[in-house]
This record gives structure tokens, C-alpha cells and sequence, in this order.
């Protein structure tokens, strides 16, 4: 058995290579066309292609657990406060911390003072979006939902009628229903 006791910088290593296995998994089902992944769930097996759902079912074991669980959270917390990125916050995740790692070997690494940075930066890149972002149009939003959807011309034009009737600060929630068709309400 492994000893429980490590330095900084195996502590970073074992974390780092459980976040980047989840990464590596998430990241063919990212985007528009992303593929699909086979995933155990409860001794069957889920074909999909939701990030989210295969971030949540990743159980890594071992050393790469404290990696794989701490991705996890950071995942689940953005869907509950925003109802989608997961996949991107795994991603983001794993490429901050890649970048991070030549930080993380020397012993004068100041992690306070990079956080107060990335926050800074986030502000910056923040205002930079929020400045380019253009107003949907129902052209547009129907080219969005036709690509969420793969394709399916129903469920999108479900999706644009929902987004359009809760208007601007409202949320719309796609949930399984029991019986047939789609229901909007």
C-alpha cells in the first residue's frame, strides 16, 4: 500500500492525473458534434453523449480518486447555478491546472496571488464577452437548438417556443417525461 503521505508536489500530481482522466472522457462528447461514450452505470451500460452525465458517473478509483471527485463538484455546482457547462468546466479545469503545474514545482509559488490573477483575468475576459455578445434573434436560436438537438426539428422547434415564452431572465428545464411527444409548460 501506497504511503498516505505525500509532498506538495505528489499531492499535486495525483490530483492533476484524476482531473485529466475525467477531461479525457468528457472531451469527445464536447460540443455540437460530439461523440458518444460508453459509460458502467449501475452494472449496465449508458451510451451518450452528456458531459454531464458521464462527469457524474466518473468513479475513478485509487490515486486518481481526490482528482476525479474535486472535478466533479466544481462540475455539479455550475449545473446547479447555471444549468449547463459542466463539460466546459471540466475542460477549463483541467487545462487551468495544466497550465498551473510549472507554478506548482517551485517552492516560491504564491497560490494566493494566483488566484487574486485569475480573477482579475476573469474580470477582463468578462467585460470582453459581455461586449461582443449580440441580442438572439429566432434565427439564430433555432440554428442553437438544432444543434443541441442533433438535428431533431421538433425538439428544436420545442426548445426555440420555450426560450422565447420565459423571455430574457427566464430559464427553461428539459426533463424526462412519462408518456410520449414533448410537452412544453
Amino acid at each position: 500500500m501506497p504511503d498516505p503521505i505525500v509532498n506538495r508536489l505528489q499531492a499535486w500530481t495525483l490530483m492533476t492525473r484524476g482531473v485529466h482522466e475525467v477531461a479525457k472522457v468528457v472531451s469527445r462528447t464536447y460540443g455540437p458534434r460530439g461523440g458518444k461514450v460508453m459509460v458502467e452505470k449501475g452494472g449496465s451500460v449508458l451510451v451518450t453523449t452528456d458531459g454531464a452525465a458521464l462527469t457524474r458517473e466518473s468513479q475513478l478509483g485509487g490515486s486518481l480518486s481526490l482528482g476525479a471527485t474535486l472535478v466533479r463538484s466544481a462540475a455539479i455546482r455550475t449545473e446547479e447555478e447555471v444549468g449547463d457547462g459542466t463539460s466546459t468546466t471540466v475542460l477549463l479545469t483541467s487545462a487551468l491546472l495544466r497550465a498551473l503545474g510549472k507554478l506548482a514545482c517551485d517552492s516560491t509559488w504564491d497560490p494566493v496571488q494566483t488566484v487574486r490573477e485569475i480573477r482579475e483575468a476573469h474580470d477582463i475576459a468578462e467585460s470582453e464577452i459581455r461586449s461582443l455578445s449580440i441580442d438572439a434573434d429566432q434565427k439564430s436560436l433555432n440554428r442553437v437548438a438544432m444543434m443541441a438537438s442533433h438535428e431533431d426539428p421538433l425538439i428544436a422547434e420545442k426548445v426555440v417556443e420555450a426560450v422565447l415564452a420565459v423571455g430574457e431572465g427566464g430559464s427553461v428545464v428539459i426533463s424526462p417525461y412519462e408518456g410520449t411527444g414533448i410537452v412544453s409548460e
